[in-house]
Order: C-alpha cells, then sequence, then structure tokens
C-alpha cells in the first residue's frame, strides 16, 4: 500500500511545484509519505488531500470491516464516488459526511471516532518519523519534539502549511500541551497521544481542560503518567 501511495505521489510531482517531492525522496525516503498524510489532517490546508482518505479507508476495514465502508460510500453519495488518489484535494465535506455516517452507524460521538483513528494512525506515522524523534527515550521526550523537530521537517515539505502551535508546561508527572490550530483537530491529537503512549509502553491519562470546540482560544491537553 505504501509503495502504491509513493508511486503515485511521485508521478503527480508537478501537482505541487513548491515541494521539491524527488530530492526530498532522496533524502528522506518514504517518510515524504507519511509527514505529508500528517500535514494534510492536522494542519490547514483548505481541503483534505487524498491519502488522508485511503488511511481512513484502512482503518475502517480493519476495525469493521469492508462492508461497512461500503455502505458508507452508498449512503453519503460523495462526488469522488470513493475514489481517492493520494495526491488529489477533496473536499472537508466528503470527510465530515463519511465521519458522521460512521458516527450514527456505530453510535459514537465524532470525538470518540476522531480518537480513535488518531491511535490507529500513530505507528503508521512513527515508522517514518525523523530518525531524532525515533531516538527519543520515552513518551514525553518524543511529544516535546514535535515542534522543534517534526514541525521542521514539516515546514521544510510544506512551506505554506498552516501549522499548529503547541506550547508545553512540564510539571514532572504531568504535562500540558496547549494546542491552537484553526482546524480544531484536537481529539485526534488525543488519539496520537494514546497511540504514542502503547508505543512507548507508558500508562498515562489524557483529558482536555478546555477546548476550542467549547469557546476557548485553544485546547488545553492534560498528560499525567503513571
Amino acid at each position: 500500500m505504501l509503495s502504491q501511495i509513493l508511486t503515485i505521489t511521485l508521478k503527480s510531482a508537478n501537482l505541487f511545484p513548491n515541494i521539491m517531492l524527488l530530492g526530498w525522496r532522496e533524502r528522506h525516503g518514504d517518510s515524504i509519505v507519511i509527514l505529508y498524510t500528517y500535514i494534510c489532517i492536522c494542519y490547514g490546508a483548505s481541503k483534505m488531500k487524498g491519502i488522508v482518505f485511503n488511511q481512513l479507508q484502512e482503518f475502517v476495514e480493519s476495525e469493521h470491516g469492508i462492508v461497512l465502508w461500503d455502505k458508507a460510500l452508498t449512503a453519503c453519495d460523495l462526488p469522488s464516488q470513493g475514489v481517492y488518489v493520494s495526491t488529489m484535494n477533496y473536499d472537508d465535506s466528503e470527510l465530515q459526511g463519511l465521519v458522521g455516517f460512521f458516527c450514527n452507524h456505530l453510535s459514537v460521538d465524532a470525538p470518540t471516532l476522531v480518537r480513535a483513528f488518531g491511535e490507529y494512525l500513530f505507528p503508521r506515522l512513527f515508522v517514518m518519523a525523523p530518525d531524532q524523534a525515533k531516538e527519543a527515550k520515552n513518551l514525553k521526550a518524543f511529544l516535546l519534539m514535535i515542534e522543534d523537530i517534526i514541525h521542521v521537517e514539516v515546514r521544510k515539505l510544506y512551506p505554506d502549511a498552516s501549522l499548529p502551535e503547541f506550547d508545553y508546561q512540564d510539571n514532572n508527572q504531568d504535562l500540558l500541551m496547549l494546542y491552537r490550530s484553526p482546524r480544531k483537530l484536537c481529539h485526534l491529537s488525543e488519539g496520537l497521544i494514546k497511540g504514542a503512549a502503547t508505543h512507548y509502553q507508558e500508562k498515562v491519562s489524557i483529558k482536555q481542560t478546555c477546548c476550542m470546540h467549547h469557546g476557548a482560544d485553544h485546547c488545553a491537553i492534560e498528560i499525567t503518567f503513571s
């Protein structure tokens, strides 16, 4: 699957003249695909890339079966007809429609579903993370690298991205991550953090003390380490 996505990405390099895809592949290999997925999901592009839908499809089919995905495509009557090329743009409304369908069908709310998607997505992101980030000795060390290492790589790849801002308050047993993004995907961040905790075999509790979805100007994600 990853090699197929990479092939499509490289063949479509002319669609993204500001991104030096071939040079990036030489320096970073397949990490370009995963970083690009991370950008598309978390950052402020006006539309979603097809690769986001590809990952969502894999998540739904692995967790709930291919039949549910097929039902969603029929019920949502999507302009794309559910055919997503990884490098092409698709309206946010398609993703919103799919998430809404899955929430109704599975009787879960959107935050719960998005958290689960984030948890599923983390190992697929981490395997292609910059080497320095992979060398983090524990979960807290990894999370503290997001701004100074991962976001630096994102800016190199996609200079025009509207990146979320992360500020940190490190209180020994607790880490408070202050999240700001026009996309308001704090629940995805929670899922990614939970997936990271699983990777590092650490037990954590995660809660939000304030949230942009409830009128705040930022989301405060509090991680307590056991």
